[in-house]
């Protein structure tokens, strides 16, 4: 396979479904070697399956990037099927549990924070410490239009989001001269299982969909992995430090 990512190893969190399988779709088709991870082992298997029996080179890894040890699990994994980590598209992540601040359980903060951002950091420590090995690489993270805004009933996602942008400013600043990229795209609402389940019916209501999206329709997850296949690209080599808002204009409103 040939394609913007021909080569690369590349790993894809959160691949099972939504963002994650349609992103890992599309940088199998650009000729990327990938090591998916998800908690899902029978999606991420047969997701894994799918893209080998089309001429992918690709691993899986059950993880929960929440756990050091399977994250330590997930790089060794991709070293020794491919020598090496060029690029990481961490994605995997919960969604708000929607109540208000004062209605939030410790347990349901903790959620928030154990997933969408100690699991983030987990997985970049590892990543950073092998591409400093090789030489440098690109790390794309998943954030959220809730990075930059408050959004209602969503405290424990917002704040974790929030953290993902300190995370990523403070890697550049020390990792900039390693050659290691880091940017962020600020997704907005798509069409994914993650949504549903916290909007059921959300797909006909075009007030809802009107109210989130300025464009007034969701996007497909695929747009969301075109984002981030560019900035995992050779094209984005000047980039770094980025936040690059995918939400239809949300966020410029």
């Amino acid at each position: 396979m040939t394609g913007v990512l021909h080569g690369k190893t590349i790993i894809v969190t959160g691949a099972s479904q939504g963002i994650g399988e349609a992103a890992a779709r599309l940088f199998a088709k650009q000729g990327a070697q990938l090591l998916l991870a998800n908690r899902n082992a029978e999606k991420g298997e047969a997701l894994a399956k799918t893209l080998a029996d089309a001429g992918a080179k690709v691993r899986f890894q059950p993880a929960d990037v929440s756990k050091e040890d399977d994250v330590r699990a997930m790089i060794d994994e991709a070293v020794r099927a491919f020598g090496r980590i060029d690029g990481a598209f961490n994605n995997a992540g919960v969604n708000s549990v929607g109540k208000k601040l004062h209605e939030l359980t410790e347990e349901e903060f903790r959620r928030a924070i154990d997933v969408d951002l100690v699991g983030l950091f987990l997985c970049m420590k590892h990543q950073i410490a092998e591409m400093l090995k090789t030489g440098g690489g690109s790390i794309v993270i998943s954030g959220s239009v809730a990075s930059v805004v408050g959004l209602e009933t969503s405290a424990d996602y917002n704040a974790a989001k929030h953290g993902v942008l300190g995370l990523m400013r403070s890697a550049v600043a020390d990792y900039a001269k390693d050659h290691i990229r880091v940017n962020t795209l600020l997704i907005g609402p798509v069409l994914t299982p993650m949504f549903a389940e916290k909007r059921p019916g959300f797909a006909e209501d075009q007030k809802l969909i009107d109210s989130l999206s300025p464009m007034g329709r969701f996007a497909d997850p695929t747009e969301i992995g075109e984002a981030a296949m560019w900035f995992l690209s050779d094209a984005a080599s000047f980039s770094n430090g980025a936040t690059l808002a995918v939400d239809a204009g949300y966020t410029a409103l």
